[in-house]
């Protein structure tokens, strides 16, 4: 070996700056690899209930079917005053300056003006009489009662919020 060539360092050597190159690797921060979201935006928004009283004027109105998608989209057969039955979709212009704002599994939402209704399938209307129709005057969501958070996976799940009032609560789904 010449006499100016570099000693071979030690076998501990080696071990002691392996250790050492593992340590300050371990030490250093990863890279961030995720975006943060503020918890505001991850947490799901509460569930409001509106309390409905009668819509004037749609009384005679009769929903007979209809077939959501589960995302208020679809169509729903229904007549009006004793006429034909006649299909619907969600944003159609109804007699009466009345919209169509959603198609749920058993109801039609229904908007005039600033009334918010619904226009329930025949026989589950809530309330007295035969009356299939329902509404309520648009308030703020602060000021509506809310479900228990117990209830909001019932609600999400497709449950009427009709049974869930009539219930005053929800069954437990512990076994």
């Amino acid at each position: 070996m010449p006499s100016n060539a570099p000693k071979p360092w030690p076998p501990e050597a080696h071990r002691r700056r392996a250790s050492w190159g593992l340590a300050l690797l371990l030490a250093l921060p990863l890279p961030l690899t995720a975006v943060e979201l503020p918890t505001a935006l991850l947490t799901p928004p509460r569930l409001h209930l509106q309390p409905l009283g009668a819509l004037p004027g749609l009384s005679a109105w009769r929903l007979h079917g209809v077939f959501s998608r589960g995302d208020g989209q679809g169509s729903a057969t229904l007549s009006l005053e004793d006429g034909p039955p006649f299909s619907v979709r969600t944003g159609d212009r109804l007699p009466g300056g009345v919209e169509v704002l959603a198609i749920q599994r058993d109801r039609l939402l229904l908007r005039r003006g600033r009334e918010l209704g619904e226009l329930v399938i025949l026989g589950r209307a809530p309330g007295t009489g035969d009356s299939a129709v329902a509404s309520m005057a648009s308030e703020a969501p602060g000021n509506l009662p809310s479900l228990p958070p117990d209830c909001e996976a019932f609600a999400l799940g497709g449950v009427p919020l009709d049974e869930l009032q009539a219930l005053g609560g929800c069954p437990s789904l512990a076994e």
